[in-house]
């Protein structure tokens, strides 16, 4: 009789961690398909942006600005390079269109080919202006 329960618990052991095996396997087989699959993800995304002064003495801290912005984000798998790219794209500022939001982002993907350097060149570029600072 011992025999007989040493034997289920231990079959009882070896089904449990089969099952906890496949509840790691199964999402991490369905996260390598898809992402062999997928070639991207586009969001829209609404914030809000703030600047504060340094706090007084009380440890209250006075707003100096706030702006609403939306925004593009994009997750781009880039193959050549077997990477993820992660790009914002501000497309309004205080309900204002940035004027050349549409151009930068086209130029990204079509003078680079969406490599790490044309990445940089963007990023560098993106100087989110409030619309009275705007040239």
């Amino acid at each position: 009789m011992a025999l007989v329960a040493i034997s289920v618990c231990a079959l009882s052991s070896f089904v449990y961690a089969q099952r906890n095996d496949d509840v790691l396997r199964r999402p991490g087989t369905f996260v390598l398909e898809t992402s062999n699959r997928l070639s991207g993800v586009i969001a829209d995304e609404s914030y809000q942006q703030k600047l504060y002064a340094p706090p007084f003495s009380s440890g209250t801290r006075r707003l100096i600005r706030q702006h609403g912005m939306r925004a593009e984000a994009l997750f781009v798998g880039l193959p050549a390079a077997q990477e993820w790219m992660f790009v914002r794209n501000v497309v309004t500022v205080d309900r204002q269109a940035v004027s050349d939001s549409g151009d930068r982002l086209d130029g990204l993907f079509k003078d680079g080919g969406g490599d790490r350097a044309a990445y940089r060149r963007f990023d560098a570029s993106v100087r989110v202006l409030a619309p009275d600072e705007q040239r």
